[in-house]
């Protein structure tokens, strides 16, 4: 179920029955969420060494519309016969994605995995789980456990009052961020699958979570971030890939490619962009 921007605390969009009784609840943990995305992209802005409301500002869904999505997810579990057939890098609950906007908040149960990253080639993970899938070249994900300290596979612990802890909210970095700091921030490939303990479980479990898709104003130009950090990185990638001519990072090169007298893409043109590289381009009737 996804919910767009709420105005003055009500839906733009028709709510079933049983969701519409909790409209006013829904609106306001979208409204944290907005917040708290907010406190994050200062944070981003601090570390890159810019304003520190250089991305908010641009965020702000007082001074127009943005793409941003708040998302209920349900996976149902597999059960018997199909667990017969089951092959754990065919059948996932969702296939290998990076998101689209700048960042992403996941809101996840105790007890319910799934998650996996796909690390940066090279990177030496202990915990991966072979894949004969080609999703980008590689054949090692990496489990996410719901709870930090907790080690994958592992039982979830109860806290003293008997009680699951609340798991942290995980925070993934987008597509568009990732090209408006020229790969400095990367997307998160990442995918959802059945977790192999639960297919030996007598009684394998559904997962829940909720999901907000923070994205800028839709007018928002993404010209280069004017951090020398970026910046820096960018002189740095371009030695190691041997000049101006190669510009794989991001989606369209990053913003930081931009050429002299062209215009920037916007927010909305570059969500349109990874809609239609992902569902094909729109046809018009």
């Amino acid at each position: 179920m996804n919910f767009g921007e709420f105005q003055n605390g009500k839906a733009q969009q028709p709510l079933p029955q049983s969701l519409a009784t909790h409209e006013a609840e829904i609106a306001h943990f979208a409204d944290l969420c907005t917040r708290t995305c907010n406190r994050i992209l200062k944070l981003l802005a601090l570390g890159l060494e810019i304003p520190p409301d250089f991305f908010t500002t641009r965020h702000d869904p007082h001074q127009g519309p943005t793409g941003s999505i708040l998302r209920y997810l349900y996976y149902p579990s597999i059960s018997s016969p199909s667990t017969a057939t089951y092959k754990h890098d065919v059948d996932v609950r969702a296939g290998a994605h990076s998101d689209y906007g700048s960042i992403t908040l996941l809101f996840q149960r105790p007890g319910q995995p799934g998650l996996e990253i796909l690390p940066p080639a090279g990177t030496d993970n202990n915990n991966a789980s072979s894949s004969n899938s080609s999703d980008n070249n590689s054949t090692n994900w990496a489990p996410v456990p719901v709870q930090p300290n907790q080690q994958p596979g592992a039982a979830e612990e109860e806290s003293k009052e008997g009680e699951y802890a609340f798991p942290p909210i995980l925070v993934n970095i987008g597509d568009l961020l990732s090209y408006w700091t020229d790969g400095l921030l990367k997307s998160t490939v990442h995918r959802v699958v059945f977790p192999l303990l639960e297919q030996r479980a007598p009684s394998p479990q559904d997962r829940y979570s909720i999901v907000f898709f923070c994205h800028p104003r839709d007018t928002t130009e993404l010209v280069p971030v004017p951090s020398e950090v970026v910046a820096a990185y960018r002189r740095q990638r371009q030695m190691v890939q041997g000049g101006e001519g190669d510009e794989r990072v991001g989606f369209g090169g990053g913003a930081g490619a931009l050429q002299p007298g062209k215009r920037a893409l916007t927010a909305y043109e570059h969500l349109m962009s990874r809609l239609a590289a992902t569902y094909g381009e729109r046809k018009e009737a």
